[in-house]
C-alpha cells in the first residue's frame, strides 16, 4: 500500500496495524508492544529493511521499508488477488466496480479528474476502509469523497496541500486513524467530537495551534500528536555531506481545560500549557502515558505538573520546557517536588533554567535513564555529579545548559556526547570505553579536549590534516564552524587535541 522504497517510521506503521485492528491484545502488554514484537518478527525474517540514519542529534526511531524484490514478488500481486487493497495511479486507474477496502493514492500520473470519477464512481468507495494519500492533488473533492466514505477506519492525508477539513469529517463515526501531518490546515471542525473511535490524531507539523472542546468526547484516543519543528541545518564549509540539524523551536497545541478526558492516552506531544493552569489538574488523570511532552511551563505550575508525574507510572519519555519571555529568557523551572519518579522513564527532556542551577535530586533515581537532554538550565560547575548515579546513560546533550570551565565525564555506557554554546567552558574531559560520537559546537572560547580511549595520541590539528589527505585514521572529523568539531566512530583509545579560535585545517 505504499509507494516504493517509501521510508515509514515504526511508531507510524504500529499505529496504523492498530486502527486496522490488526493487533489483539494478550495479558500484561499494550496493544502498542504487541505491535512492536510483530516488527521484531518481520525483520528477523528480512521481510522488511531497516533503514538507519546515522544523526546523533535526532530522537532515536526506527524506521522501515520494504525490500523491493519483496513488493514486487510477494506484496504487489497478493493485493488484487486477496481483495486486500488497490492502488490509484497512471497505470490503475480502478475503472471496474468492484468494492475496494484499501485504497492508496499514488502522485504519479494522477490527476483530479482521475480522483472525481473514482468519487463519483460511489460503489468503488462505499466500502472503503482504509486511505493512504500519497498524492498532490487538491481539495475540491474532500466534502464529496467524505460523504461516501462513511466505513473508513484509516484516514492519513499527509503532505495533501488542503487548508481545512470540512464539517463532513463528523460522517466517520468509524474512524480510528485520522493524519493531517504536514498539511495545511489551521483549524479543525467541531465535528471532529463525532469521531468517537479515534485512536490517532496526528497534526505533526500543520498549522492547527488550539483543539476544539469536542475533541473530550474522543474518549478512545491512545495517541495525541500535534506540535511543529523549526530547525536549521548546518552544513560543514568544505563540501562534506550534511551531517546534523539543530532544531530551534519546537511549538505545542492549547487544549482547554476539562478536555483531557483520554483514559486510554498513550502519547501527549506537544502540549501548550501556558496561562492554562487548570490543564495540570486534568493531566493527573492521564496514568497510561507512555510519553509526555509540555512546553510554555510557568513556573507556578511546577508543583501540580510533579504531581501528575509522580502518578505516571509507565511513562518512559518526558519532555518539559519553561515559557520564554519576550526577551527570549526562559522562566525558572521548577520540578523539585517529584519524589516517586516514573520507574520506568527512559528518555528525559528538560529546557528552561533549573531551581538553584542544579539537577533536580529525583533524577539521581531515575535508573533506566538512557538519553537526557537539558537546554538553557545553567548548571555550576561540580553540579553535574549525580550523572554519576545514572548507570544506563548513554545519550547526554547539554545545549546552553553548563556555565562552568572545566566539564568530566567518566559514565561506562556514554555513547554519544553533544554540546552547544557553552561560553566558560575551558576544558573537556572524557574516559569511557564506548565513546561512539562528540559533536561540539558554537563555543566561542578555546578550550582544551581531551578523549581517553584510544592506545595512541593524535593532535587534532594532524588527526584534520589526515582525513585532508585522504590518510585513513581512527575517526573523522567534520567541522560545522571555527571552533566546532564532530568525532565520529571512535574505535580506539586516546585522542588529546587543542581547539584554536581558527579553522583546524590551517
Amino acid at each position: 500500500m505504499f509507494p516504493e522504497d517509501y521510508i515509514i517510521s515504526s511508531n507510524m506503521l504500529v499505529r496504523l496495524w492498530i486502527a486496522e485492528g490488526f493487533i489483539q491484545n494478550q495479558r500484561g502488554k499494550t496493544v502498542e508492544e504487541v505491535a512492536k514484537e510483530y516488527l521484531g518478527q518481520l525483520i528477523n525474517r528480512s521481510l522488511i529493511q531497516v533503514h538507519e540514519i546515522n544523526n546523533p542529534t535526532e530522537r532515536p526511531q526506527i524506521r522501515f521499508r520494504v525490500h523491493d524484490i519483496v513488493r514486487e514478488i510477494v506484496i504487489l500481486p497478493k493485493l488484487e488477488y486477496l481483495c486486500i487493497g488497490e492502488v490509484l495511479s497512471e497505470n490503475n486507474l480502478l475503472t471496474t466496480n468492484k468494492k475496494i477496502r484499501r485504497l492508496s493514492i499514488y502522485a504519479d500520473g494522477v490527476s483530479n479528474s482521475m480522483f472525481a470519477e473514482v468519487v463519483n464512481n460511489g460503489n468503488i468507495l462505499s466500502s472503503t476502509r482504509s486511505l493512504l494519500w500519497f498524492s498532490k492533488l487538491s481539495e475540491p473533492y474532500m466534502s464529496s469523497f467524505l460523504k461516501v466514505t462513511r466505513l473508513l477506519k484509516v484516514l492519513d492525508l499527509g503532505g495533501a496541500p488542503i487548508n481545512n477539513i470540512p464539517n463532513e469529517l463528523g460522517n466517520l463515526h468509524n474512524l480510528h486513524y485520522l493524519s493531517l501531518r504536514n498539511t495545511q490546515v489551521k483549524t479543525l471542525p467541531r465535528t471532529i467530537g463525532e469521531l468517537w473511535n479515534l485512536q490517532t490524531l496526528d497534526l505533526k507539523q500543520c498549522l492547527v495551534v488550539e483543539l476544539p472542546r469536542e475533541i473530550g468526547n474522543c474518549h478512545k484516543l491512545r495517541h495525541l500528536i500535534a506540535y511543529v519543528e523549526e530547525h536549521v541545518h548546518l552544513r560543514v564549509h568544505d563540501g562534506l555531506a550534511l551531517f546534523w540539524r539543530q532544531k530551534l523551536k519546537k511549538k505545542g497545541v492549547k487544549i482547554l481545560e476539562g478536555v483531557l478526558n483520554f483514559p486510554k492516552l498513550q502519547k501527549l506531544a506537544r502540549l501548550d500549557v501556558a496561562d492554562r493552569p487548570s490543564v495540570m489538574v486534568d493531566l493527573q488523570h492521564l496514568n497510561q502515558l507512555r510519553r509526555l511532552e509540555i512546553t510554555n511551563l510557568h513556573k507556578e505550575y511546577g508543583r501540580e505538573l510533579c504531581s501528575a508525574i509522580e502518578k505516571m507510572k509507565h511513562l518512559q519519555s518526558l519532555s518539559v520546557q519553561s515559557k520564554s519571555n519576550i526577551d527570549a529568557d526562559h522562566e525558572i523551572l521548577d520540578l523539585e517536588y517529584i519524589f516517586s519518579p516514573p520507574p520506568l522513564l527512559e528518555r528525559l527532556y528538560l529546557g528552561g533554567p533549573l531551581i538553584l542551577e542544579k539537577l533536580p535530586m529525583w533524577i539521581m533515581w531515575v535508573r533506566n535513564l538512557t538519553k537526557l537532554y537539558l537546554a538553557y538550565s545553567r548548571i555550576q560547575e561540580g553540579e553535574l555529579y549525580m550523572l554519576h548515579y545514572l548507570p544506563n546513560l548513554e545519550d547526554l546533550t547539554l545545549n546552553e545548559a553548563y556555565i562552568g570551565e572545566d566539564l568530566h565525564f567518566t559514565h561506562g555506557k556514554l555513547r554519544v556526547v553533544i554540546l552547544y554554546r557553552l561560553p566558560y567552558l575551558k576544558y573537556l574531559y572524557i574516559n569511557t570505553p564506548h565513546l561512539q560520537t562528540i559533536l561540539i559546537d558554537g563555543c566561542p572560547n578555546k578550550f582544551d579536549v581531551s578523549i581517553h580511549n584510544m592506545s595512541n595520541p593524535w593532535g587534532l590539528s594532524r588527526l584534520s590534516l589526515m582525513h585532508e589527505n585522504n590518510v585513513r585514521c581512527p575517526f573523522t572529523i567534520w567541522q560545522t564552524s571555527s571552533n566546532s568539531i564532530t568525532v565520529v566512530n571512535v574505535d580506539e583509545t586516546s585522542i588529546h587535541g587543542f581547539l584554536h579560535g581558527k579553522d583546524v585545517h590551517g
